[in-house]
C-alpha cells in the first residue's frame, strides 16, 4: 500500500511538472517617458542667497523635487561650474576644504556644506552652485546589478540617467 502511495505521489509531480510550459520571451515593452525609463533629472541652481546656517559652522539648502526620493535610489552630483561634477557625499581632502552631504525625506532632499571635522566653520558658496538629482526607480536597479548604488558618479553613468539628464 505505501508503494502504490509513493508511486501515486511521483506519479501526480510528473503531472503537476509536464504542465508548466515556459514559452518564448514576448517582446520588450515600450520605453519610459522620454526614452528614460522613468529616471528622473533635474539640475538645480542655487544661489548664495539659498544657504541657511545649520548652527554649527555649516550651510544647508533644501531641494524639493518632483518625485518621492525614497522610493528607488538617488544620484546627487555637485558642482561649482555646471561642468566638473563631484559625486556626493564628498570628504574634502586638503585642509580647509568642506564636506558635502545630503539627507533625504519622502518630500525633501537637504544638501549639507559644511567643514570638515575639526575646523569651526565655513563660508557659505560665494557664486551660484549646481545640484544634479536623478532619481532612479527600482525597476532600474534590478536592471543593473553590478552598480554601486552608493556611487553617485557610477550612477550617474547609466544610460538611464544619461537619456534623462540630456531629455530635462
Amino acid at each position: 500500500m505505501k508503494l502504490k502511495t509513493y508511486f501515486s505521489i511521483i506519479a501526480m509531480a510528473f503531472l503537476a511538472a509536464s504542465c508548466t510550459k515556459q514559452g518564448p520571451t514576448g517582446p520588450q515593452g515600450p520605453p519610459g517617458a522620454d526614452g528614460s525609463s522613468n529616471v528622473s533629472a533635474k539640475t538645480y541652481t542655487v544661489a548664495p542667497g539659498d544657504w541657511s546656517s545649520n548652527g554649527n559652522g555649516g550651510w544647508v539648502c533644501n531641494l524639493a523635487p518632483a518625485n518621492n526620493p525614497t522610493l528607488g535610489a538617488i544620484s546627487i552630483l555637485f558642482s561649482y561650474d555646471n561642468n566638473h561634477w563631484i559625486g556626493l557625499p564628498y570628504i574634502g581632502n586638503t585642509v580647509g576644504d568642506v564636506d558635502i552631504n545630503y539627507v533625504v525625506t519622502s518630500s525633501n532632499i537637504q544638501i549639507q556644506y559644511v567643514p570638515q571635522t575639526g575646523s569651526a566653520s565655513i563660508g557659505a558658496p560665494a557664486n551660484p552652485v549646481y545640484i544634479q538629482v536623478s532619481l532612479v526607480p527600482s525597476a532600474i536597479e534590478v536592471k543593473h546589478p553590478d552598480i554601486n548604488w552608493q556611487n553617485a558618479m557610477q550612477v550617474a553613468q547609466l544610460p538611464e540617467v544619461q537619456a534623462a539628464v540630456k531629455n530635462h
